[in-house]
């Protein structure tokens, strides 16, 4: 589910910032929910669409609720825990733009933007809404420029950390930063870093971020995304230059793997590590079932293809489903899950639905799943069209 926070109040945003509304129409109603798409393209493109979800079907009503403005070339989305704000990542400005969400579910932006550090590509909000870190790419050819910027959420985005200053505010880390994982307990933060084919971790104290022992850790070529499981125990690193995922145990809280927890990635990765995937997997999101069992979808971009797995209790290996794949649009780039609101199945148990973004395609693609068993299952006829290039995802 996207991210969600305590931003502040409606009243005192308005106040406050000055809002430009985006004479958008009410997306909600009873029974419904909405998934927000960044899209890319040329100027009249470039933004963030909006197509309500019926919660009874999974699926979208094809209608984009269109025209909200971003930066240029848009990315990563992520909205706050308790719903309020919405932030997206503009890769070429190397800015953030920020949201107020109303209670219908249209967008109100912020004025003025939050600047990062080179080529802002993923993003991600601790668990109490507090802080929004983001990862920086850089460029290739020089190992500073990768790092990730620490935002205090509040009347505005405020840069948090050691060094900041205007032109790379964060604090360096392996090259090529990209995709980053906050634990569920708010205290530590994994980056896949793409340049130097390693995924870091970092403990967390009010936003200031400390590298855990042992990190950087060495994974897979070119590694695109990192997902924690729902219990925070184990870490998920896609990599998209050797087609696999590498998993790791992580020490976020106290279990039976896990005595004294300090965030650390286990030495010995799990058994099996690396697993299989298909060719160019670039995002994941990890699922968790009514008795506890766990889930972990990728996305794989160069097969046009979703691979789902199941993860073992206790140890963090990964086993396909069946089926192990199914088919996306052209070119999926962004995963996402809306749980159901209540149980509708005999069981007790949900049906939730994901959504992927087929950047080529210019096309999402539906999935549901009963949450008792964790297999995707198609929406038939449940594509929709974009209006550009669908790059980020994420649901309210």
């Amino acid at each position: 589910m996207g991210m969600k926070f305590g931003f502040l109040g409606s009243v005192l945003v308005l106040l406050a910032l000055g809002l430009l509304s985006c004479g958008n129409t009410a997306l909600t109603n009873a029974g419904s929910g909405i998934l927000y798409v960044t899209a890319q393209g040329d100027a009249s493109v470039s933004g963030i669409s909006a197509y309500g979800i019926d919660l009874t079907t999974g699926v979208l009503n094809g209608t984009s609720n269109y025209g909200v403005p971003t930066g240029n070339r848009p990315g990563a989305i992520v909205e706050s825990p308790s719903g309020n704000a919405l932030f997206v990542a503009n890769i070429q400005d190397n800015t953030i733009s920020s949201y107020v969400v109303n209670s219908d579910g249209t967008l109100t932006a912020i004025t003025g933007t939050a600047a990062t550090g080179a080529t802002p590509m993923g993003m991600a909000i601790d668990p109490a809404g507090k802080f929004l870190y983001v990862a920086n790419q850089g460029v290739f050819n020089d190992p500073t420029s990768g790092t990730i910027s620490v935002f205090s959420i509040g009347t505005a985005l405020t840069p948090v950390g050691s060094p900041v200053s205007t032109a790379t505010p964060g604090v360096l880390v392996g090259t090529g930063p990209v995709s980053l994982a906050v634990s569920p307990n708010g205290n530590y933060l994994y980056v896949a870093n793409q340049f130097t084919n390693t995924v870091s971790g970092y403990s967390i104290s009010a936003g200031v971020l400390s590298l855990v022992p042992g990190s950087p850790y060495t994974v897979g070529t070119a590694p695109s995304a990192v997902a924690l499981t729902p219990d925070g125990n184990f870490l998920y690193v896609a990599n998209g230059g050797t087609n696999d995922i590498t998993a790791f145990a992580a020490c976020t809280n106290k279990n039976l793997n896990c005595v004294n927890p300090d965030g650390h990635l286990t030495l010995n990765s799990v058994a099996g590590s690396p697993f299989s995937a298909g060719l160019g997997p670039v995002a994941m999101t990890a699922a968790m079932d009514i008795p506890g069992d766990e889930f972990l979808f990728v996305v794989d971009q160069v097969s046009n293809q979703v691979s789902q797995y199941k993860v073992a209790v206790g140890t963090g290996v990964l086993s396909p489903a069946s089926p192990a794949t199914l088919s996306t649009g052209a070119g999926p780039s962004a995963i996402v899950i809306r749980p159901a609101d209540q149980p509708v199945l005999a069981d007790g148990g949900f049906t939730n639905y994901l959504y992927v973004a087929n950047t080529a395609a210019g096309t999402i693609s539906s999935f549901s799943y009963d949450t008792t068993q964790g297999i995707l299952q198609l929406i038939t006829g449940s594509s929709v069209t974009t209006p550009g290039q669908p790059a980020g995802l994420a649901v309210r």
